[in-house]
C-alpha cells in the first residue's frame, strides 16, 4: 500500500507501508444446482427440466453449455407457482 511520495530531483519516490488489507470478503452461501441435482430436488425428470427451460417456464442460467439453477430462485419460483394455482 502506498504511504506517500517524496519528490527528489524531479523523480517520484514511493514509500511502502506494510498494512493489512481492510477489504473483507462477504461469505455468501448461494447454493447452485446443475440439471441432475435439480431433477432430484424437484423430483421431476431431466427431460422435463429441459422442456421447461426451452419454454421459459423455469429460472436458470447457462455456464458455457450447461444449465445452473439458484436454489433461492427455484424456491421463489415454486412459491410463485403456488400463488398462480390459488388465483384460479
Amino acid at each position: 500500500m502506498v504511504f506517500g511520495d517524496q519528490r527528489a530531483g524531479g523523480l517520484v519516490r514511493w514509500r511502502w507501508q506494510d498494512v493489512t488489507p481492510t477489504r473483507q470478503v462477504v461469505n455468501t452461501k448461494v447454493q447452485i444446482l446443475n440439471v441432475a441435482e435439480l431433477s432430484d430436488y424437484l423430483r421431476i425428470h431431466k427431460t422435463t427440466i429441459y422442456r421447461m427451460l426451452r419454454e421459459g417456464r423455469l429460472p436458470g442460467f447457462r455456464v458455457g453449455s450447461d444449465w445452473r439453477f439458484s436454489v433461492e430462485a427455484i424456491e421463489q419460483w415454486q412459491r410463485d407457482q403456488g400463488l398462480k394455482k390459488t388465483e384460479r
